[in-house]
């Protein structure tokens, strides 16, 4: 082989190569940056589905705190001392309890289950729960409440939500409190959170301020706290 044609040989050769290595950088850029902006993408479209839930949940949970301050306003004062009439103002609303699947309460000033509808026992009346976180922000600051998770009573052992209303007389002394529960088990549009699917592993759940579940797609890891801080990332941003 003659000089002439070696190094033709070898400048094809290391055009060749350079083609090839230019295309491969090219190649990989693209894929790099498409796989970029398809994530990219794909966050965009999580994040808008997220909001619009979110909002969706907010909406109705302002719905459902809405039904009970009314019913706190239409409580009627002069019967507050008749357990029996209270009893039927909670029965005679079956539309407000459709909202509250672990029932309406009425409590005292100091705490007691004055009435409760369902109705379950008499020996349930005059339970003191003003232990209950609910019940102490409620009267400590005099404003509807919407309460993170608790065990129930009224279905026993079994995670749910509580709003509550307060109820003033006209001179402004606080003489009972509403509240609505939510049971988180049951089928509602606190649940429904839980089945929803993303792709073929994602899910959707719901924390407290505090991390503490209260909406997960396995019951287990309900009332559970959800992360320490800093174990995941996407999730204390």
């Amino acid at each position: 082989m003659s000089v002439t044609s070696s190094i033709k040989t070898r400048m094809a050769l290391a055009v060749s190569t350079f083609v090839v290595l230019l295309l491969g950088g090219v190649v990989i850029f693209s894929l790099t940056y498409f796989q970029r902006q398809f994530k990219r993408e794909i966050s965009a479209q999580q994040d808008r589905m997220l909001s619009l839930l979110a909002k969706d949940i907010d909406d109705r949970l302002t719905t459902a705190q809405s039904a009970i301050v009314a019913v706190a306003a239409a409580l009627p004062l002069q019967d507050l001392n008749d357990p029996s009439r209270l009893q039927a103002f909670l029965d005679l609303r079956p539309g407000t309890a459709t909202l509250f699947d672990n029932g309406l309460f009425l409590f005292s000033p100091d705490g007691r289950l004055i009435a409760e509808a369902p109705f379950v026992s008499r020996e349930r009346l005059g339970r003191n729960i003003a232990f209950r976180d609910y019940f102490q922000k409620t009267v400590a600051s005099g404003r509807p409440h919407i309460s993170a998770p608790y065990l129930s009573t009224h279905d026993p052992g079994k995670p749910a939500i509580i709003i509550t209303a307060p109820v003033f007389d006209p001179s402004g002394k606080l003489r009972a409190i509403v509240g609505g529960s939510i049971n988180l088990l049951k089928n509602n549009f606190l649940s429904e959170l839980a089945a929803v699917r993303i792709g073929t592993s994602g899910y959707l759940y719901l924390c407290a301020e505090d991390r503490t579940m209260i909406i997960h797609p396995d019951p287990e890891r309900i009332m559970q706290f959800a992360a320490p801080l800093g174990a995941n990332l996407l999730f204390d941003r």
